[in-house]
């Protein structure tokens, strides 16, 4: 009687707890990627590869597309971009020249109040063509982090029932709240506040550059330390905490798990065979769920790549116009187109700093997650 019973135990760990961990999620067909593949079509057009294949090159070891999408989207973006700004920086340059020069030749007929004149005329339209191109260098920022934030909002929960699937429940709904808050923390902090912190401070370094008094660098500094340390302060929590649930709920689940097998390996007849078909569904899991994670890690550096080259290309063709001018033109000239080479920089960290946020914790859940298989 008390073996019957036994057995009955060990019959129901099998088939309510095990089944649900190894039974689901071992192909690709398992999770409904529809959503995900809509978005990325809308957003990349229809010619770019689905998420779909490209989980079926992951799984199959053929990186080569990706790589080789990649290659395409950073030769079109850094041309197109060069292609698009190079008319701005001409007309900063033959303004900033053109301004220097009449300023010149009032000073050398003693006309100092018409120099000064041109000079303020010349600045006030570089200034406002320099805003225009930063206006466009903000709105690149802006629409990555929200395609980001989108992309991730429909990745989350179809990864994270991956990790479930591949024997981490706990771990699946630990990392799973704490991705909630990195995007909550990204859409509150980056697009709330930063994005418009950096716009003022471009705003304030062009007003104070009009000016020989220099009586809002002080602000203006303090509001780049604020970015700074904001970024750099998300980026630390969240990987921080990621790394610190990477070393507790992984090692729950593999522990839970182990002792479910080892309870049904020890079933007379057919122990061994239900822990060893039991073992290869999980490796099965693992892999699916690290192959949606590599995948994600793809489409991430994908949606990115052509943002950071763009806002990398302004920067430095803003900064390339500062050096060639420098020479000849005014120093508030210079510091005026300085000024969008420095906010467009620092719009290019804040994207910079989101991939790396979002593709460290996707690869910290891959790795940690992998406890549970190893376990066994």
């Amino acid at each position: 009687m008390k073996r019957f019973i036994l057995l009955a135990i060990l019959l129901f760990l099998l088939i309510f707890v095990s089944v649900p961990v190894y039974g689901a999620g071992t192909e690709p067909e398992d999770y409904d990627l529809s959503q995900i593949e809509a978005y990325l079509e809308q957003e990349m057009g229809a010619e770019s590869s689905s998420f779909g294949d490209m989980l079926d090159r992951v799984l199959e070891g053929d990186f080569s597309g990706a790589l080789s999408q990649m290659g395409i989207l950073a030769k079109q973006a850094a041309f197109s971009e060069l292609a698009s700004n190079k008319n701005a920086v001409r007309q900063a340059i033959l303004i900033a020249l053109f301004g220097s020069l009449l300023t010149y030749f009032a000073g050398a007929f003693s006309e100092n109040s018409v120099g000064e004149t041109g000079f303020y005329v010349s600045y006030l339209l570089l200034a406002a063509l320099l805003f225009s191109a930063f206006g466009a260098s903000l709105s690149i920022c802006t629409r990555v982090l929200q395609v980001l934030l989108s992309f991730l909002s429909l990745l989350v929960p179809v990864f994270f029932m991956a990790v479930a699937y591949a024997g981490g429940t706990i771990t699946s709904l630990g990392f799973y709240e704490l991705t909630l808050l990195a995007i909550g923390g990204v859409q509150w902090l980056f697009l709330t506040f930063l994005v418009p912190i950096i716009e003022i401070y471009v705003t304030l370094l062009l007003v104070n550059s009009l000016s020989r008094e220099d009586f809002l660098s002080k602000l203006t500094d303090l509001m780049k330390v604020v970015v700074d340390w904001g970024t750099k302060s998300l980026l630390g929590l969240i990987i921080g905490l990621n790394l610190v649930q990477g070393l507790v709920l992984p090692l729950v689940d593999s522990v839970k798990s182990s002792a479910v097998r080892k309870a049904v390996s020890a079933i007379p007849w057919i122990g061994n065979g239900a822990d060893a078909v039991g073992q290869v569904l999980l490796g099965s899991g693992a892999l699916i769920k690290n192959g949606i994670g590599t995948a994600a890690l793809i489409f991430l550096v994908i949606l990115c790549l052509m943002p950071l080259l763009k806002l990398g290309v302004i920067t430095l063709m803003y900064q390339g116009a500062a050096a060639i001018v420098q020479p000849a033109a005014d120093k508030r000239i210079v510091a005026c187109i300085s000024a969008v080479a420095s906010g467009t920089k620092m719009l290019l960290k804040l994207v910079l700093y989101t991939l790396i946020l979002f593709m460290v914790t996707v690869a910290i859940v891959c790795a940690a997650s992998n406890a549970n298989y190893y376990a066994g």
